[in-house]
């Protein structure tokens, strides 16, 4: 989670930057230095992660936290999630399971290349085994909806009971793949997640001009800042970085 982070318009060095994990009841509080990479092509861009290794696992409790980037002491960005904890109920065995929620629940986004925007548009989200309830593995389905009609789909594996990122590029008929000039139609779209036919999670959100509409979070003039979903980001296409535009959805 704290490997890879991606900030806007950042500064020229990492002197004063930190990530600091701490419990909103200020009872735990960890800080680690940043370290910060450059890509020459994108100077609006740069990666931040910590420098030696994640903070602990918030002290081995359950609770509400919040991870905060630090640039001499003043928050540039920020993201609160809740650490829940089941204990196994058995006195010979007794494990605590820990697990994590956040807006990694809610949010998923479209990306289209700003070089070739009739490339495959790209599904970014987050799914879980614990979400599922399933042990082991479990199979998913994702369809691109607009109105009752589908548009489009794919399919992947869930492996881990942690959270696990998945992109991949829903296909049309024919196994084209779904492109940004596919939202030819203005109006209610969604992406469904099902898991044995059975949806799990809808991302409603609409079209019009020929685009997801962008979500008021992506406003240039968005505040507090600290929530601000950008509109653009880099991504790795192959080897290469590529500057996309990115529309972000949330589920019901």
């Amino acid at each position: 989670m704290l490997e890879n982070l991606q900030v806007l318009f950042p500064p020229k060095t990492a002197d004063g930057m930190k990530i600091v994990l701490r419990s909103k009841d200020g009872k735990f509080r960890e800080e680690k230095p940043a370290g910060i990479g450059f890509w020459p092509e994108y100077p609006a861009f740069a990666n931040v992660g910590i420098i030696n290794g994640p903070p602990t696992f918030q002290g081995g409790q359950p609770g509400d936290f919040v991870v905060e980037l630090t640039i001499g002491g003043e928050v540039v960005g920020a993201m609160e999630y809740s650490v829940l904890m089941k204990e196994s109920g058995d006195a010979f065995n007794p494990v605590k399971k820990f697990t994590r929620k956040g807006l990694w629940n809610k949010l998923g986004f479209f990306a289209s290349s700003s070089k070739d925007p009739k490339s495959g548009l790209n599904f970014f989200h987050w799914t879980s085994l614990d979400e599922l309830g399933a042990t082991g593995r479990a199979d998913v389905t994702l369809h691109v909806m607009n109105g009752a009609k589908e548009v489009a789909k794919t399919s992947y594996v869930v492996g881990n009971p942690g959270w696990n990122h998945f992109s991949g590029v829903p296909a049309k008929e024919r196994n084209y793949p779904f492109t940004l000039d596919d939202f030819k139609t203005a109006g209610s779209w969604s992406v469904v997640l099902k898991h044995k036919g059975a949806a799990f999670r809808t991302y409603a959100f609409e079209v019009k001009g020929g685009k997801p509409v962008l979500p008021k979070e992506s406003a240039p003039d968005y505040e507090p800042r600290t929530g601000f979903l950008a509109p653009r980001m880099i991504l790795v296409r192959g080897s290469n970085p590529s500057m996309e535009d990115t529309f972000w959805v949330k589920a019901k």
